[in-house]
């Protein structure tokens, strides 16, 4: 898979639940974002397993939402709460994510990977197990981290770390290992960035800050 978007997005415009969901043996290529897990109009998604895949991800203009995630998990609701959006009703309403994993992987990407609420409660039970994360900056765009659609707050301009994990319970990350490019890697907040997180554990994890 090769697109200027996400090469598999979950719940976007989904407004009911969406579960038993599984991806595996896939080769993404030159993408905005890889795999994508992002409800927005109420509905949660649970019990999705991303297995076994390659995905290789960077950054293009603003016009296209994301910058280069190669696993990316956001829950909020697509307006901001309050707003009044009498056409689309439902883009008032809170998604949700319970039971995400990702197993296997080999990532190469400018931003690597997003886990991002507007409240702790919206995300729950994500697992990161034996990823291979190379961080390969190629572009030429600034860092940012993109959080659209959302009526809340559209970015956060600051530099990426290799994990940004904002807001949710129970992240689990184990077997492993960041790799960073060499002429790049100071460009880079940090390897890890966890801010309330409840419940993160970290098990076989290997990495180096930015220099």
């Amino acid at each position: 898979m090769k697109s200027t978007s996400g090469a598999i997005t979950l719940g976007t415009e989904a407004c009911g639940d969406i579960r038993n969901v599984q991806v595996s043996y896939c080769t993404v290529e030159d993408s905005h974002r890889g795999f994508a897990v992002r409800p927005r109009e109420g509905g949660t998604v649970s019990n999705v397993i991303f297995s076994n895949c390659t995905v290789k991800t960077r950054a293009f203009s603003e016009m296209w939402w994301g910058h280069g995630e190669a696993l990316h998990v956001t829950a909020s609701s697509w307006d901001g709460t309050q707003e009044k959006n009498p056409g689309n009703p439902e883009r008032l309403l809170e998604g949700r994510v319970d039971g995400v994993r990702f197993v296997n992987l080999e990532v190469h990407s400018e931003a690597a990977i997003l886990v991002w609420a507007s409240r702790q409660e919206l995300i729950k039970n994500i697992e990161f197990d034996q990823i291979e994360i190379h961080m390969d900056q190629s572009s030429k765009w600034p860092a940012r981290i993109d959080l659209r659609p959302n009526g809340i707050v559209d970015f956060i301009r600051e530099p990426h770390s290799a994990l940004t994990l904002l807001n949710a319970e129970s992240i689990s990350i184990t077997d492993s290992k960041i790799y960073w490019l060499e002429s790049t890697q100071r460009n880079y907040k940090s390897a890890v960035q966890v801010e309330n997180i409840k419940n993160f554990v970290k098990h076989n994890f290997e990495y180096s800050k930015p220099v």
